[in-house]
């Protein structure tokens, strides 16, 4: 995997976590780096618990870097392959599918899903700047 791949790369706080009253297997977890960038993230927690408090690492990529370019096909043969992926506890693949900017904030906001469970990103324009519409992504986290 190339530097060019990392989209962001931070150690977050786990400030916040809400239950989502109509799906009792997500929660609504707010994590916040030191940069100040926020991720609002749903998790599955039948494969991934994680409690208030606690410091997770956590990557957006837009490739695991074990094959070629994504085309928007899974390919479970090419997600077994050893990668980056093997050193992190949870893994997702999405898609960005909207972006708001406040010019005279100099802010950004990225919305993506993850086959439902959906994540939004929010930060200064420079440390978001490699993020893009329609753009295919994996989130990686494990505990820091």
């Amino acid at each position: 995997m190339s530097k060019s791949d990392i989209l962001l790369e931070d150690r977050f706080k786990l400030e916040e976590i809400k239950k989502e009253e109509k799906f009792s297997k997500v929660e609504r977890v707010v994590l916040v780096s030191d940069n100040n960038i926020k991720i609002e993230i749903d998790i599955h927690t039948d494969l991934y618990s994680m409690k208030k408090g606690n410091q997770y690492w956590v990557m957006i990529t837009s490739s695991l870097g074990n094959f070629q370019e994504d085309k928007g096909i899974f390919v479970s043969e090419e997600f077994d392959r050893e990668s980056i992926k093997d050193k992190f506890e949870y893994v997702m693949h999405g898609k960005i599918y909207n972006m708001n900017s406040d010019n005279k904030a100099k802010t950004v906001s990225i919305f993506a899903s993850f086959g439902g469970l959906l994540m939004k990103v929010s930060g200064k324009d420079e440390d978001l700047k490699n993020f893009n519409v329609d753009s295919r992504i994996y989130i990686l986290i494990r505990l820091s």
